[in-house]
């Protein structure tokens, strides 16, 4: 549910009989929030820094896939910056 803190974990047990566990957490913006970030979506045809901009606030709402598909976007258009090659990546 929008809003809502989830969390999971994954325990497995190997063969040697030793277990190995991991987990992690995760929110989804509430309804405000989101509709918020969805109207200052740029359009597609929208300038390089229309969506610098949008890539930061998805960047600092913690919407880090989201905002990764724009650095790469952005970096492509800007091979040699290197601050837009590092957000970029995975």
């Amino acid at each position: 549910q929008m809003g809502q803190a989830y969390s999971w974990s994954v325990e497995a047990l190997g063969s040697s009989g030793l277990t190995q566990s991991a987990s992690a957490g995760f929110s989804l913006l509430d309804e405000t929030e989101a509709r918020a970030i969805t109207a200052k979506q740029p359009a597609v045809d929208a300038s390089f820094s229309e969506r610098l901009l949008y890539a930061s606030l998805l960047e600092n709402a913690g919407l880090k896939l989201a905002a990764t598909t724009y650095w790469k976007g952005l970096a492509n258009e800007r091979p040699d910056d290197d601050m837009l090659r590092e957000l970029s990546a995975p």
